[in-house]
């Protein structure tokens, strides 16, 4: 009788030592699986591309402080900055929220002077005259500048319609103010020239009619950007400013 007893609880406890091991197991796998730290919900992204193509894609932050950075923008454009220049789609930018470094000084770039050129004859031959106002300016001309502005006219004003040192595209070697600085010479044969040919030649008028809010510059038909012939017309055919072709802000911090 005692030996069946014995035997009766020796099979009991063999059975509550298999359960114990099976779950040990089990919360072990459990661990195992978290430790990772990933799910789908929390998943962080292998890649840009991750990032564009779900749509969680965020505008870089240039006041971080880190120095060369990485992101896409609202269009899904890579963003990168790399010595202080930040590119968007592979294009340099500088405006209100993307500045240049002070030390870069590039001069007018040889393809921007080219196109120029090239376009100046093209009007010619049109029997109309076109030519560089203003082109390359430094950081230190561009304070001097805008500080003369801000002394006659005010920060707000001068803010409208003269870029910050820094922020001035005109500092890229890439822009030029063509014939006059006023508003009438879009009625004038060469701001209409200008306006309606100066993709052809790889340049945009950079700040359009009624698109201050967006460029954070009021109407300037004289000012022109160059990008390139492909860029450009794609610009041009899109009816955007370069800021909303590319899905980024002009916006200053301040």
């Amino acid at each position: 009788m005692m030996k069946k007893a014995f035997r009766i609880l020796s099979i009991a406890a063999a059975v509550l030592l298999l359960l114990s091991s099976c779950g040990s197991k089990k919360d072990g796998d459990d661990k195992q699986q978290n430790r990772t730290g990933e799910s789908p919900e929390t998943k962080p992204y292998s890649s840009m591309e991750d990032a564009s193509a779900d749509g969680k894609g965020t505008t870089l932050d240039m006041n971080s402080g880190s120095a060369d950075k990485n992101t896409v923008s609202s269009k899904g454009y890579e963003i990168v900055v790399k010595d202080g220049l930040t590119y968007v789609g592979g294009v340099l930018i500088a405006n209100k929220t993307y500045s240049l470094p002070e030390d870069y000084a590039p001069g007018v770039t040889s393809e921007a002077e080219e196109a120029v050129n090239k376009m100046e004859e093209a009007a010619k031959e049109d029997g109309l005259e076109l030519f560089v106002r203003s082109g390359y300016r430094s950081y230190s001309y561009q304070s001097t500048l805008y500080n003369n502005y801000v002394s006659r006219d005010g920060k707000a004003a001068a803010d409208r319609y003269s870029a910050r040192p820094g922020h001035s595209e005109h500092q890229t070697g890439m822009a030029f103010d063509m014939n006059s600085l006023s508003q009438s010479f879009e009625d004038t044969p060469e701001g209409k020239w200008l306006a309606r040919n100066c993709w052809r030649y790889g340049f945009i008028i950079r700040y359009p009619k009624e698109k201050e809010s967006i460029t954070g510059y009021m109407y300037e038909p004289w000012h022109v950007r160059y990008l390139g012939t492909e860029l450009a017309e794609k610009v041009y055919n899109s009816g955007l400013t370069l800021e909303e072709y590319l899905g980024i802000t002009s916006e200053y911090a301040d």
